[in-house]
């Protein structure tokens, strides 16, 4: 392991809220990276996360609201709106758990 590898593992094991804040700004970068807002990018990996511990089922727009901190459906509608106009999601608005990622979306 290198100084700078030694460093950063020390860091990370002794600051837990200092390696939250640096995988925060990393997750950031990678949603600016795909052409995203760190909302959609956030709504797109909680949505994976859902179907792949849920045998492919989507979740709610209320659970995608609750895990991303909104307080309202509105935003989450906005956020699904968008993700779906760029090609990343299937969904049908009015109709329980029709999310589905578009094959080779990131």
């Amino acid at each position: 392991m290198t100084d700078i590898s030694a460093t950063a593992r020390e860091i990370i094991d002794t600051d837990p809220a200092l390696a939250a804040e640096i995988h925060r700004i990393m997750s950031e970068k990678k949603a600016v990276a795909s052409g995203l807002t760190v909302r959609q990018a956030q709504a797109l990996e909680f949505i994976r996360a859902y179907q792949g511990a849920n045998a492919g089922a989507s979740p709610t727009i209320r659970e995608i609201t609750v895990h991303l901190g909104l307080s309202s459906r509105s935003g989450t509608h906005r956020i699904l709106t968008d993700l779906k106009r760029r090609n990343k999601i299937n969904w049908y608005p009015r109709t329980p758990r029709s999310i589905s990622i578009v094959r080779g979306a990131r």
